[in-house]
């Protein structure tokens, strides 16, 4: 994925009691939105009598507010990489038993090698995914290399967000040359410059998921790219394939010459923990490939790495489906220590701008 946007959806996929650690209940997971399809989760109980409840987060930043703020437990998390990281350095994750996931073995181990835990002893990698661009050939424009070519000229419709604020940030940040993670009085002045530029070339509607996450706002704005409003959009690569799957050959997809932000979410156990026992046990469902490829083609974060590559219709750097990762894991996210500290800067950033106000399109 793709935080300011701190709102949270919770989803009972299925229902069911809650009950003891190691007899089949309601197991709850963490994990961000559209992450784990609501037929994956019914599949699972049929199969084992274990009920999922599902909530779900829009960005590490407010998976790290639902964890350290609201001090909400849960049974399983599947998180970015980032979050999980700075868990374990706390000692709050449980270490994974192996041997209750046979499914491991099929974890690649560059996949091990870019989550930093070879062994897999407290994460186990399951999508990754990169922020990057969506052209639509349909629509006649100028070519884009780069957010700077994407925003600073004029797009018909202006270009679709389908990324939250603070994603919107890094792609300045990027812009610039500067460091993600480095929210410095110094970069966010710089970067306010760059937005205030960019939003004059912003679809207006890229406006109602920054507040409400994926919502129905977010689906109108997909909407509008598919009907053809916008002639590019900044989003997430799971949203990328999910587009370039029902429109084959419509869509390019580029890949930011600035750079990009990229996620690996892992799965991880809390220490605190109510149901170890149900939480290991969806953890080889969900790395089983079946259910990967279910997830690698709903619309959504990013691509799981247990997919069968030839359903993937999407090209990265070359590789059909597949995200090298001496490319996409030289860094992972936009936070490299998850903390609430810089939202009262970002927000203020961003109530100082004006809205998205790019013309609509011809």
């Amino acid at each position: 994925m793709k935080p300011l946007a701190f709102f949270l959806s919770a989803l009972l996929l299925v229902a069911g009691p809650l009950c003891a650690a190691d007899a089949p209940g309601m197991l709850r997971v963490l994990t961000f939105s559209r992450t784990i399809p609501r037929e994956v989760c019914q599949e699972f109980a049929q199969k084992t009598g274990i009920s999922v409840d599902i909530t779900t987060a829009i960005s590490s930043m407010q998976a790290a507010d639902l964890i350290y703020r609201q001090k909400q437990s849960f049974d399983l998390l599947l998180l970015g990489n980032d979050v999980v990281i700075a868990l374990r350095n706390r000692g709050e994750l449980l270490p994974l038993e192996s041997k209750k996931i046979p499914a491991i073995t099929s974890i690649k181990a560059k996949w091990r090698q870019a989550s930093g835990d070879l062994k897999l002893e407290f994460r186990v990698p399951m999508d990754v995914a990169a922020m990057g661009l969506l052209v639509d050939r349909r629509v006649s424009q100028s070519a884009i290399t780069g957010y700077m070519d994407a925003f600073r000229t004029p797009r018909p419709g202006g270009v679709a967000v389908m990324v939250d604020e603070r994603d919107y940030l890094a792609a300045a940040l990027l812009s610039l040359g500067a460091s993600v993670n480095d929210l410095s009085p110094d970069n966010l002045a710089a970067a306010r410059v760059v937005l205030k530029d960019w939003l004059r070339n912003t679809a207006p509607s890229s406006k109602g998921i920054w507040n409400d996450g994926h919502s129905p706002e977010f689906k109108a704005i997909r909407t509008g790219i598919t009907k053809g409003r916008h002639g590019a959009a900044l989003l997430y690569s799971g949203d990328a394939i999910s587009l370039m799957t029902e429109f084959p050959g419509r869509y390019q997809w580029i890949a930011p010459v600035e750079g990009s932000l990229k996620y690996l979410t892992v799965l991880a156990i809390p220490k605190n923990s109510a149901r170890p026992e149900a939480a290991h046990k969806f953890i080889d469902f969900l790395l089983n490939p079946k259910i990967a490829g279910q997830i690698a083609v709903e619309p959504g974060f990013g691509v799981h790495l247990n997919a069968p590559w030839t359903i993937m219709p999407l090209f990265f750097h070359g590789n059909p489906g597949e995200l090298k990762a001496n490319q996409l894991m030289d860094s992972f996210s936009v936070q490299a220590d998850i903390t609430c500290e810089p939202r009262q800067d970002m927000e203020n950033l961003f109530k100082g701008l004006p809205d998205p106000s790019a013309p609509p399109a011809p």
